[in-house]
């Protein structure tokens, strides 16, 4: 006997359409970090002490405290580099620090950045040594710094060396000094300053929101 079937009606102006759970979602891209500007070599200016100011003892970008009559910036005294340096000299102990400062504006620097601080040093007959400093002052009013010890004594130069990683928050400012205390004697030679950008994190764009591809209504 032959087979029927049984025809299903389809209701007039009706369109099937899929589930609402089942719209398909659009994919979105994976954003790929990217690369910030290049960081010059030597974040502090006139590291070497090359230039001076209107007075040639004075070097340009530093600023000094306590300094007497034989402190200052002085050529062809066995520079590392270029020709200049900074000399801290005394014979007989002070009633105060003396000290030389660069001011540092921390533009482009974020959260994570790591900072390198260092310095050629030498001395002769060198009392108390002293220490160089990079002191960051942030937003909330916290100060977090980096000390390297100057050591005492006769010696040629030497490499001072120190690392700080920039904190998470608003970063106002960072302070690099020399200073030594009111009993240091004897010559302190300083040359080739430098505060670097060594390790720094990329920038990752901020995904956009899946979008649903829209179903087409008639």
């Amino acid at each position: 006997m032959p087979s029927f079937l049984t025809p299903t009606a389809t209701p007039v102006g009706f369109v099937a359409s899929p589930h609402p759970s089942r719209t398909p979602v659009t994919p979105t891209a994976t954003p790929t970090p990217t690369e910030r500007p290049a960081f010059p070599d030597n974040l502090l200016l006139n590291g070497g002490f090359e230039n001076p100011r209107a007075k040639p003892e004075s070097a340009i970008y530093w600023s000094g405290t306590g300094l007497t009559s034989e402190d200052g910036r002085v050529c062809n005294d066995t520079p590392v580099a270029g020709e200049c340096i900074f000399r801290f000299s005394s014979i007989s102990p002070t009633s105060s620090l003396r000290s030389i400062l660069q001011r540092y504006f921390p533009l482009g620097l974020m959260a994570g950045d790591r900072l390198t601080l260092s310095g050629q040093f030498s001395g002769d007959d060198l009392v108390s040594g002293g220490s160089v400093y990079l002191r960051v002052l942030y937003d909330d009013g916290s100060i977090t710094s980096v000390s390297l010890a100057i050591p005492s004594g006769t010696f040629g130069y030497t490499t001072l060396t120190g690392e700080f990683i920039v904190e998470n928050k608003p970063f106002i400012q960072a302070d690099i000094s020399i200073e030594l205390p009111g009993e240091s004697t004897g010559i302190l030679r300083v040359d080739d300053m430098r505060l670097s950008v060594t390790d720094y994190r990329l920038v990752t764009p901020q995904a956009p929101l899946p979008t649903a591809t829209p179903t087409a209504t008639p």
